[in-house]
């Protein structure tokens, strides 16, 4: 099953077309954006990411970054349904909001959601406009993640800490000590999380950065780390991978030559939420 993962979108409705060819060009059956989605989610965005779902025949799924509203996140998905949840049913039925923690079972391939990582230009922006206080990973999040179990691979916002080689790419950013000591914490807790999910591949955004990396865990091998650009080069925005391949190489081309409707679920465990389905039984 091929996967095509897309980088911070900003809210722009610009790149949701290319977004769609992509997919259609690689065969991909889902869509799978990592964060810094919408911002505060007005209609015309999301009627353009259901356009872009239309036009490739397949569902988006998108996790929460720093700049998303949790506070609309939060209505929206009051007393909905365990799993992806269409927040936008009316308008954007194949749009699906992934909670933190969530598992998403694909034919016996478990990939875990988890949103949030800090702002590092927050001094810049307006609290509850362009960036939420409770914009990180909380303890309680990470409890919830850990909770899931083993999965093959950690959709996130943020990177695990320690990964190889953003870290040093992140030494001379010129922010302040006190954003930069709460990067490093969040950072800390996706590791945390990832530590004990031992994926085989991550995937993350919030940097804007193309790149292909490595995350050495406490115990047990190394994970494939991929990164991803932003809506600013959406040729460097995004990346496939089939989730049946053991070796999780990347099978586009341009992301490595550029170093670049039903639904049904099931709960189970503390903080555990597991979605089953086939995708195009249950989406189309």
């Amino acid at each position: 099953m091929k996967v095509l993962f897309v980088g911070d979108t900003h809210c722009n409705s610009s790149v949701w077309p290319q977004v769609a060819d992509v997919a259609v060009g690689h065969g991909c059956e889902l869509i799978w954006q990592v964060g810094d989605f919408g911002y505060q989610f007005p209609e015309v965005y999301i009627r353009a990411v259901q356009t872009a779902a239309d036009t490739a025949s397949v569902p988006v799924m998108w996790i929460r970054g720093n700049h998303d509203n949790r506070d609309t996140i939060r209505t929206l998905s009051a007393g909905q349904q365990a799993g992806p949840v269409a927040l936008w049913p009316t308008v954007a039925p194949d749009v699906l909001y992934v909670p933190d923690g969530t598992v998403v079972d694909f034919a016996g391939v478990r990939v875990l959601g988890v949103g949030g990582a800090v702002s590092i230009d927050q001094d810049r922006r307006v609290p509850y406009v362009s960036w939420w206080p409770d914009e990180t990973i909380s303890p309680a999040d990470v409890a919830a993640a850990a909770a899931a179990g083993p999965v093959d691979v950690v959709v996130a916002h943020d990177a695990p800490y320690g990964c190889d080689p953003l870290e040093g790419m992140l030494e001379d950013t010129g922010i302040s000590d006190r954003l930069l000591r709460a990067s490093v914490s969040n950072r800390k807790a996706v590791a945390a999380i990832v530590d004990r999910a031992a994926p085989r591949l991550v995937v993350h955004g919030h940097y804007h950065h193309r790149y292909d990396g490595r995350y050495q865990p406490g115990s047990g091998p190394d994970v494939t780390v991929c990164g991803l650009g932003a809506d600013d080069d959406p040729d460097r925005m995004w990346a496939v991978y089939d989730l049946r391949c053991t070796s999780n190489r990347s099978t586009s081309e341009s992301a490595e030559s550029r170093t670049g409707s039903g639904r049904t679920g099931t709960a189970s465990g503390a903080g555990q939420t597991v979605w089953r389905g086939c995708l195009r039984a249950h989406f189309r």
